[in-house]
Parts: C-alpha cells; sequence; structure tokens
C-alpha cells in the first residue's frame, strides 16, 4: 500500500507501469483508492512489445485487457492508440532485436529480406538459420508465447 490517503488526487498517470508489477489488479485497486470521486486517470500499457524492463516484466495487455483490469470502476471517456504507440514501434523493436541475435552471414541475409518473406508461413522457416540460430534468452524476449509444465504441490 501506497503512502497516501484515500481520495488524495485529482488525477493519476500510470505510464508503462502495469506490466511490471506482479499483482496489476491490486496496482489498480491501490490508484483508484488514492483517485478523488470523479478524478481523471490516464493509464499506458504495453502490447505488442518484447520482453524489456529486466529483471521484471509480467504483463502484455490488449485493448480488452487494460478495460477489463479496471472492471468497470471507472468511466472510459477516450481509449486510443497515440502516434507514439503506433504498430510500426513494435514492428521496430521486434526486427531490431531479432538482428541483434543474428551474427555474420545469417544476420546480413536476415537484413535482405522483404517484407513479403517475413509474412509467409512461419513453419517454412522453422529450420532456417535466422531461426535456429536464436538463443534461448532471445527466444523468449520475442516469443509470440510461452508454454509452463509444472506439477502441482
Amino acid at each position: 500500500m501506497l503512502p497516501f490517503k484515500n481520495n488524495s488526487f485529482d488525477a493519476l498517470i500510470s505510464l508503462a507501469v502495469l506490466e511490471h508489477v506482479k499483482d496489476p489488479w491490486r496496482c489498480v485497486s491501490e490508484i483508484l483508492r488514492e483517485l478523488k470521486p470523479g478524478g481523471e486517470i490516464i493509464c499506458c500499457v504495453s502490447f505488442l512489445q518484447p520482453f524489456h524492463g529486466y529483471p521484471h516484466y509480467y504483463y502484455n495487455m490488449t485493448a480488452q485487457g487494460l478495460k477489463n483490469i479496471f472492471d468497470e470502476r471507472i468511466t472510459v471517456n477516450r481509449h486510443e492508440v497515440p502516434a507514439s504507440l503506433l504498430p510500426i514501434w513494435s514492428l521496430k523493436w521486434i526486427l531490431n532485436s531479432w538482428l541483434k541475435g543474428l551474427s555474420g552471414e545469417t544476420k546480413e541475409k536476415f537484413l535482405d529480406m522483404k517484407v513479403s518473406d517475413l509474412i509467409k508461413n512461419p513453419i517454412d522457416y522453422i529450420d532456417q538459420e535466422f531461426v535456429t540460430q536464436l538463443n534461448q534468452e532471445k527466444n523468449f524476449e520475442l516469443a509470440s508465447g510461452t508454454v509452463l509444465h509444472g506439477i502441482n504441490k
């Protein structure tokens, strides 16, 4: 719990925070506890961004996920994708990060690929060096998803 009284603020801004906390629902509850009734909230979260913010980065959120986390406790006046968060930024980030995971001739071949090459069926590339050369850390950074295997205690 933060050291602020209930209903302390007229407005609160949360920029790229919720994806870095273990319990974003609790964090939102805390934000709303501190916000005065009728107070304004601006909240920005990541969606299609590679793993970042070492060592803690827990959640990417869809637009629906961001609305859901507030669970109808606020009135949404506007929900937008500003210029600084347009898809081109995600595309650049992902491709540049991928490039940093490659070396030598494989890196050069990757740089020569066209967008039309990159949007073909991914299964056609599974055995290609630009896919197989990435180490585990880079794969986790850029993964479409991960699979966790475990045993109940």
